[in-house]
Protein backbone atom coordinates (compact mmCIF):
# COMPACT_ATOMS: atom_id res chain seq x y z
CA UNK A 1 0.00 0.00 0.00
CA UNK A 2 1.48 3.24 -1.09
CA UNK A 3 0.33 6.40 0.59
CA UNK A 4 0.83 10.38 0.08
CA UNK A 5 -0.97 13.68 -1.54
CA UNK A 6 -1.86 13.51 -4.61
CA UNK A 7 1.09 13.71 -7.70
CA UNK A 8 3.64 12.34 -5.49
CA UNK A 9 4.47 9.14 -7.40
CA UNK A 10 2.09 6.20 -5.83
CA UNK A 11 0.80 4.99 -8.88
CA UNK A 12 4.04 5.19 -10.43
CA UNK A 13 6.20 3.46 -7.37
CA UNK A 14 3.17 0.56 -7.23
CA UNK A 15 3.48 -0.06 -11.24
CA UNK A 16 7.03 -0.88 -11.14
CA UNK A 17 6.81 -2.24 -7.74
CA UNK A 18 3.73 -5.00 -8.36
CA UNK A 19 5.56 -7.04 -10.97
CA UNK A 20 8.60 -7.16 -8.77
CA UNK A 21 6.72 -8.49 -6.05
CA UNK A 22 4.16 -10.62 -7.96
CA UNK A 23 1.21 -8.86 -6.76
CA UNK A 24 -1.45 -6.58 -8.79
CA UNK A 25 -1.69 -3.05 -9.12
CA UNK A 26 -4.80 -2.13 -7.91
CA UNK A 27 -6.18 1.79 -7.94
CA UNK A 28 -9.22 2.64 -6.38
CA UNK A 29 -9.01 5.76 -8.14
CA UNK A 30 -8.86 3.71 -11.55
CA UNK A 31 -11.72 1.68 -10.50
CA UNK A 32 -13.61 4.60 -9.40
CA UNK A 33 -13.37 6.40 -12.71
CA UNK A 34 -14.12 3.24 -14.54
CA UNK A 35 -17.53 2.77 -12.21
CA UNK A 36 -18.57 6.47 -13.10
CA UNK A 37 -17.95 5.74 -16.82
CA UNK A 38 -19.67 2.65 -16.58
CA UNK A 39 -22.86 4.16 -15.48
CA UNK A 40 -23.90 1.79 -12.79
CA UNK A 41 -25.94 2.96 -10.05
CA UNK A 42 -22.66 3.49 -7.79
CA UNK A 43 -21.00 4.58 -9.99
CA UNK A 44 -23.85 7.40 -10.57
CA UNK A 45 -24.38 8.16 -6.88
CA UNK A 46 -19.90 8.48 -6.98
CA UNK A 47 -20.49 11.21 -10.22
CA UNK A 48 -23.03 12.97 -7.94
CA UNK A 49 -20.58 13.24 -5.03
CA UNK A 50 -17.06 14.00 -7.21
CA UNK A 51 -19.14 17.16 -8.86
CA UNK A 52 -19.90 18.49 -5.73
CA UNK A 53 -16.79 18.40 -4.54
CA UNK A 54 -17.00 15.75 -1.60
CA UNK A 55 -14.88 12.97 -0.92
CA UNK A 56 -16.45 9.54 -1.73
CA UNK A 57 -17.53 7.82 1.80
CA UNK A 58 -15.28 4.43 2.94
CA UNK A 59 -18.56 2.15 2.26
CA UNK A 60 -18.81 3.68 -1.00
CA UNK A 61 -15.38 3.19 -2.20
CA UNK A 62 -15.40 -0.49 -0.39
CA UNK A 63 -18.56 -1.19 -2.30
CA UNK A 64 -16.98 -0.21 -6.00
CA UNK A 65 -14.01 -1.93 -4.90
CA UNK A 66 -15.66 -5.21 -3.99
CA UNK A 67 -17.47 -5.43 -7.36
CA UNK A 68 -14.89 -4.30 -9.64
CA UNK A 69 -12.47 -7.34 -8.16
CA UNK A 70 -15.77 -9.60 -8.14
CA UNK A 71 -16.27 -8.66 -12.16
CA UNK A 72 -12.58 -9.75 -12.99
CA UNK A 73 -12.68 -12.92 -10.40
CA UNK A 74 -15.65 -13.85 -12.05
CA UNK A 75 -16.96 -14.50 -9.08
CA UNK A 76 -20.56 -13.39 -8.36
CA UNK A 77 -19.92 -10.88 -5.73
CA UNK A 78 -19.94 -12.61 -2.49
CA UNK A 79 -17.24 -12.62 -0.35
CA UNK A 80 -15.43 -15.77 0.35
CA UNK A 81 -13.76 -15.84 4.01
CA UNK A 82 -10.39 -16.33 3.98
Amino acid sequence: VFVGPPGSGKGTYAKHCAPLLGVPHISTGDIIREEIERGSSVGARAQALVAAGHLLPDELVSDILFASLARQSGNSGEMTPL
